[in-house]
């Protein structure tokens, strides 16, 4: 994790989380349904059948209705599912016959996968990369490639899908009460509608009718959606009770950052879900992130925009247009545009400062290569798979070289944006403990906080346990808040704990005049804790 603390102030830090037992807590970036999937690992999965003849019958199926056919074994990684079943996927591009397929796996009645081809992708690595960096972020469904195997033949190399489901929901937003989440349609599902609003797809514009929004989304929960159209729409004073909206945050920022434009923030709204947490919000979880890097050029009605135009895009560049409730009811409201910089700034000095997106990058190539080379099906050679990793391949399809894309998007930003203004830095914080010797014992977190000198405020966002939403107090720079002096960039406060609670979650916010900060930086996905046993010992 990259962060903006200074290298002046790393020594005290290491003193600090070595001192007091400072543990962070991350949502588990692997397959919720199937632990024994690595992300990180070309993975294995085996299906045989009963019957030679399969893949006339999965054809026949496509084409005559919607049911799976049993496997006889199914097997991941040396794990077996007996009562499985698979299908092609009927959303993807099929035809029969054809050498390969998208299938649908259902390994029992709530674990379901889809294992996809490479349709568009030189590189194929750009669902891997985006899903590697949207989840240091944010919650998002996981990705890994694998061999499949069917009656023992080498079928491809495959990318695995997780799909959102109900244990998904649960594990990620602590919702066990989840309805299908709801999902945006594919584009050419959508169909033609007078009395729909034209080209509206997943935007989240008003609509007239239920049937409008059935046209549009699928899941469990439709109605909602009139709340939280409206509530865009009519600028509702409580949209952080209807959403949250950290999450919208998080995902217009890195659709802008990685040029994800098959997204909200395309020209066709699509490749989200909304799903309820816990605490009955909707919270945004974007998926299908293979055309990241310039791999979608359609960003508004008109024609394909060049690589140097897609790198060159204003950030919030779609604000203004009516078609956007999202965008426009988050971005004009100060604090959330504030919000909304800074994560594109932790975007950035994250993955693009440093080319860690490129390690990442050949790191997945370097996993495939072996297998492609044996994969007579994939429509790319091995050549234009590295080449696309650097330079663009195509005589007309044109899809950008990722680096080099990234480079110009890199520095476009940092040169031509409000990210060339330094954000805030919180550069130390700690909490007091236990006088040694002495018998009495911390029951508060007293907190101080150093900064720079251009800080105008620090805020601490904390709970007690994950069951619990955030509470959000100032620290005080008056030394009267065990903050040392009054106005020396030193901020504290105490936060009492309710009683039988030991613990605290928390994560920092910090201001000065023009930017916002937060530590650690995807404050969405890690959370830092203390408890009171270890600041007493």
């Amino acid at each position: 994790m990259k962060n903006n603390i200074t290298s002046s102030s790393y020594l005290s830090l290491f003193f600090l989380f070595f001192s007091i037992p400072l543990v962070s807590s991350q949502g588990n970036a692997s397959f919720v349904d199937f632990k024994e999937l690595d992300v990180n690992s070309l993975n294995e999965i085996r299906l045989s059948t009963e019957e030679n003849n399969w893949a006339y019958i999965l054809d026949s199926l496509n084409y005559n209705g919607t049911e799976t056919w049993p496997l006889k074994t199914a097997s991941i990684n040396g794990v077996n599912y007996p009562e499985s079943s698979f299908s092609y996927v009927k959303e993807a591009v099929f035809k029969a016959d054809q050498a390969r397929n998208s299938f649908f796996l259902e390994l029992s009645e709530d674990r379901t996968l889809i294992l996809d081809e490479f349709q568009k992708d030189p590189s194929l690595v750009r669902d891997a990369l985006a899903t590697a960096i949207y989840s240091h972020f944010m919650v998002v469904p996981q990705v890994a490639y694998t061999k499949l195997y069917i009656n023992d033949r080498f079928y491809g190399l495959m990318l695995i899908k997780e799909q959102v489901n109900k244990q998904f929901v649960e594990t990620h937003f602590g919702n066990s009460y989840s309805e299908d989440p709801i999902k945006t349609k594919k584009i050419f599902l959508v169909e033609a509608n007078e009395s729909c609003r034209k080209g509206n797809y997943g935007s989240l514009r008003s609509e007239a009718t239920s049937e409008c929004i059935e046209n549009l989304f699928e899941g469990d929960e439709l109605n909602e959606l009139f709340k939280l159209m409206l509530a865009l729409e009519n600028e509702e004073e409580h949209l952080e009770k209807i959403m949250d909206v950290n999450s919208a945050l998080w995902m217009l920022a890195l659709n802008d950052v990685t040029m994800n434009f098959d997204s909200y923030s395309g020209y066709k709204s699509t490749n989200f879900y909304l799903v309820k947490d816990q605490f009955g919000r909707f919270n945004f979880v974007p998926f299908a992130l293979g055309m990241a890097f310039g791999g979608q050029k359609r960003v508004n009605g008109k024609s394909d925009l060049s690589m140097q135009e897609m790198a060159e895009l204003p950030l919030a560049h779609q604000m203004g247009n009516y078609r956007y409730p999202l965008i426009n009811r988050l971005l004009e409201n100060e604090q959330y545009f504030k919000i909304y910089i800074s994560n594109c700034r932790a975007i950035v000095n994250a993955y693009y400062k440093d080319k860690s997106f490129l390690t990442l990058a050949k790191s997945f190539q370097d996993l495939i290569m072996d297998t492609v080379e044996k994969d007579k099906t994939i429509a790319f050679s091995k050549e234009r798979i590295t080449q696309n990793l650097s330079t663009t391949v195509g005589e007309k399809s044109k899809v950008p070289g990722i680096e080099e894309i990234v480079k110009m998007r890199y520095d476009f930003l940092r040169k031509n944006t409000i990210l060339r203004i330094l954000g805030p830095e919180v550069e130390s914080f700690s909490f007091q403990k236990r006088e040694r010797f002495s018998s009495e014992k911390m029951e508060d977190f007293i907190l101080s906080v150093v900064t720079d000198k251009y800080t105008d405020n620090v805020k601490i966002h904390y709970r007690f346990n994950d069951k619990q939403a955030f509470i959000s107090t100032l620290l005080s720079d008056d030394g009267n808040h065990h903050d040392q002096e009054a106005f020396d960039k030193v901020f504290g406060v105490k936060i009492s704990p309710p009683e039988g609670f030991e613990d605290l979650e928390f994560f920092l916010e910090a201001d000065n005049a023009e930017m916002k900060s937060f530590f650690p930086d995807n404050f969405e996905r890690k959370i830092l804790k203390v408890n009171l046993k270890s600041l007493n010992k």
